[in-house]
Order: structure tokens, then sequence, then C-alpha cells
């Protein structure tokens, strides 16, 4: 089999298809499509690992798992999230702590967004 090297933009190529896949609900073709594209030399992106994170966390039921694989990805890669998805992880994050009855406060500080359980002590203060 003749192995060419990939073309610059086939990551955008396949990026847009996993972008469709998520919007239109087909959430295991996007993530198949993930997995598949680096079999064929393109590796994914920030942007393309943020389709693919938003599109598993959006899924029903909520994806977890496999957005924590892309996140591994992410940081074995040395890609950093985009601000859009870190607010779509955090507002995830919060949607979590609401459906689970608990008491959790999502904080960001750099690169790297924490989820924190609220303290009732009445000396520590929220900055």
């Amino acid at each position: 089999r003749n192995q060419q090297r990939p073309l610059p933009n086939e990551v955008g190529a396949w990026t847009a298809a996993i972008n469709a896949c998520g919007k239109s609900g087909r959430t295991d073709t996007a993530l198949r499509l993930f997995r598949t594209m680096q079999s064929f030399g393109v590796k994914p992106n920030a942007v393309t690992c943020g389709c693919l994170s938003d599109c598993l966390l959006k899924s029903e039921p909520m994806r977890i798992s496999e957005t924590l694989e892309v996140l591994r990805y992410m940081k074995s890669e040395g890609l950093v999230p985009s601000e859009v998805m870190y607010t779509s992880l955090m507002d995830t994050a919060t949607k979590v702590a609401v459906i689970e009855n608990t008491n959790l406060r999502v904080t960001k500080d750099g690169l790297h967004v924490q989820v924190v359980e609220k303290t009732t002590d009445s000396s520590s203060t929220d900055k």
C-alpha cells in the first residue's frame, strides 16, 4: 500500500466531518472518525478535539469517559484547549453538579479546570 503524507488541510476535512456528525447526533460516527483519522496519518488538532468533546458532552446520555479520552489525547500531544472548550467543560461540570444535586463550584485557574466542593465555613471567602 502506498503511504502518502497527509495534506496540511486534511485535518480540516476530518474536523468538519466530526463536527457535522456531532451536530446531527451521530456521536458514535464522530468518535469513530476521530480514531480512524489517525490511522490515515492525520493528527487531530485542538479544534478537532473541541468539536468531538462538544459532541460527546451534548449526547444523551452524556459521554464523560470518551470526553476524558479526548482530553488525555490532547495532553499527550501538547494540545491546549481553546477558551470555548474551557467554557463548555465548565458548563458541563456545573450541569453534572446540578444533576447529582451536589453543591459544587467550578473555577478556572490558568490552563487547569477544577471542580471543588463549596465549603459551608463562614470564614472562607470566594475570590
